[in-house]
């Protein structure tokens, strides 16, 4: 074993102290949290450390204060770009690795704001190694990269990928010049057939012209074809020194616009202007085989104030540019709208009481941008500004909610729990004995008929399940889809709980008073005990209490159909019946 150095103990030290300070970088600038936006779906990636990010999402529709947590990921990664479209959200891991969470839109259920799914993490084809990540983007059916390439393998990877063509006759793709060859290709008529066939002469033999290598490391745009990534040209000016974009509008089907900072510009001073190159891919109409491949670019250059420039952002097809000011106690950040040649100033959005440690984010909401800030742990408020500059909200609280643990399995489980109660209970009380289960009822009285009886329940529901509308601001037929046992989670089951609560209070204080309802007394019905007898105390409240079996596990409604006395679970616990009278003999 090696000995422990006295260097080795000093850097050790160093890394220790060091640790706590992981999120703060040399600049002593808040981190960027991850975040990312398509107008109509906001996603926001949380690093807490030890491997574990928390994926976060929101859709348009949902209420303003709505942060969703929808998964948590495990992942070793030193950071991490999102790009965002079409209801998912790509991941790009450095060291490299891409995954892709889709969210599953609920359709039209009237509790789909909180009700979403989500799929993945997916793996998806990660770009060669010798590549790193500087900008990504994607539309509903392209996801594209901007990379800094570092090794000739990977560049000859991306420039040079082998084609695919038919194979065999199982129509398997072979990678021409790969490992994988088509064994049964034919013969080439034009080669020779022994080496003795081939010019000895070295005059004879042609010499093939090395094409010139780039310095690396060099930019390439990529795009993902055929779950392989592809080289997509640049603009013959690229600069690969500069600090630079790529930005995509998620119905788009072309090429990204690229965004270059000129070099003269890096090297200024703060005080010193910027000039931004933006160049808009033109396809070529002549390759028909991929129309999305420009072979040139239209370029603008615009001229911005001095700062530091964020990611850029596309918001309702216009091209939004940040600039990003950080001051002890606040971040502001100053939009521009860069269109025709000209720099438009959009306004700016202000985050007060920022901390030098705290994290933000910009994304496409809408047709807004927002500005996520992080004030506490777990604890987040955005701003959010419009094209014409409005600020529709300032400094608002995002409320994160935790995604349920059981999830719509919560409602099923209740439902199986309640038929398994009802069945014990059903075994211990059901009795064989005749003169247990004899019915005694006067003789002008008879078993009331099921409809009357299902008729009568609905009346006294009614007004429940409207006070549960009313209170919760819902209509009538969304407190029945959130019903205990029907709806998709059971943390959304409260309007149905009040409603069924507010049935059993009221049709036990009307049995225990007057042994009949307000239902039953508009069908003239009344509640007897087997025995001929208004019902007792007890077996008042034991009818009425399981009651609320009988409202979650509907199935268990179906035992007055089949009973001999026409009795209901609570009904057999208390040995009461639902009768009304005979009709009289003309």
């Amino acid at each position: 074993m090696r000995p422990i150095n006295a260097f080795h103990l000093i850097l050790g030290c160093l890394l220790i102290l060091l640790g706590p300070l992981r999120h703060t970088n040399a600049q002593g600038k808040p981190d960027e949290a991850t975040a990312v936006g398509d107008g109509r779906d906001f996603w926001l990636l949380r690093d807490e450390g030890n491997s574990r990010f928390v994926l976060f999402h929101r859709n348009i529709d949902d209420p303003p204060a709505v942060l969703r947590q929808a998964l948590t990921i495990n992942a070793q990664a030193q950071k991490v770009t999102l790009c965002a479209a079409d209801r998912k959200v790509y991941l790009f891991y450095k060291p490299l690795n891409v995954q892709r969470v889709r969210a599953i839109e609920p359709g039209n259920n009237p509790t789909a704001p909180l009700v979403w799914n989500y799929a993945g993490p997916t793996i998806v084809p990660s770009p060669p190694k010798g590549v790193s990540i500087r900008s990504t983007a994607c539309s509903r059916n392209d996801l594209w990269a901007l990379v800094r390439v570092e090794t000739r393998e990977a560049l000859d990877q991306l420039d040079n990928p082998p084609p695919l063509v038919p194979g065999n006759d199982d129509n398997d793709p072979v990678l021409v010049g790969g490992e994988q060859q088509n064994a049964s290709a034919a013969p080439n008529p034009q080669a020779p057939d022994s080496p003795v066939d081939a010019p000895t002469d070295p005059r004879d033999t042609p010499t093939a012209s090395i094409p010139q290598q780039p310095p690396l490391p060099v930019d390439r745009l990529i795009h993902l074809v055929s779950q392989r990534w592809e080289s997509v040209p640049l603009p013959d000016d690229w600069s690969h020194d500069s600090r630079a974009w790529i930005a995509l509008a998620p119905d788009d089907t072309g090429s990204p616009i690229l965004l270059s900072v000129m070099p003269s510009s890096i090297e200024s001073t703060n005080e010193s202007p910027l000039t931004i190159k933006v160049y808009t891919p033109q396809p070529n109409p002549s390759t028909d085989s991929a129309p999305d491949k420009p072979t040139t670019y239209t370029q603008a250059s615009y001229t911005l104030p001095p700062g530091s420039i964020g990611d850029p952002l596309i918001v309702a097809g216009q091209l939004v540019v940040p600039q990003i000011e950080h001051a002890p106690d606040a971040l502001t950040v100053r939009f521009h709208i860069l269109r025709d040649g000209r720099s438009i100033d959009m306004g700016s959005l202000i985050s007060t009481g920022h901390g030098p440690n705290q994290m933000y984010a910009l994304a496409v909401v809408g047709e807004s941008v927002a500005l996520v800030v992080e004030t506490q742990p777990r604890s987040y408020q955005w701003s959010r500004i419009d094209l014409n500059g409005r600020v529709t909200e300032q400094n608002a609280a995002l409320k994160v909610e935790s995604r349920p643990v059981l999830g719509p399995m919560g409602n099923y489980l209740l439902v199986v729990g309640v038929l398994a109660i009802a069945s014990i209970i059903h075994f211990v009380f059901w009795r064989k004995d005749p003169d247990w289960n004899k019915l005694e009822l006067p003789n002008d009285w008879a078993l009331a008929p099921l409809g009357n009886r299902a008729i009568a329940a609905l009346i006294d529901m009614a007004p429940c399940t409207l006070f549960a509308a009313w209170f919760y601001d819902i209509t009538f037929t969304e407190v029945l889809i959130r019903w205990p046992g029907r709806a998709s989670d059971i943390a959304l089951t409260a309007p149905g709980a009040v409603a069924i609560a507010l049935f059993i209070s009221h049709t036990c204080l009307g049995e225990l008073f007057t042994a009949t309802t307000l239902g039953k007394k508009i069908m003239g019905l009344r509640t007897m005990s087997v025995k001929g007898r208004p019902p007792n105390l007890w077996q008042t409240l034991t009818r009425c209490a399981l009651k609320s079996l009988d409202l979650i596990a509907l199935p268990l409604l179906i035992m007055p159909a089949i009973g001999p006395m026409r009795q209901r679970l609570g009904d057999l616990v208390a040995r009461t019946v639902v009768v009304t009278r005979k009709q009289a003999e003309d």
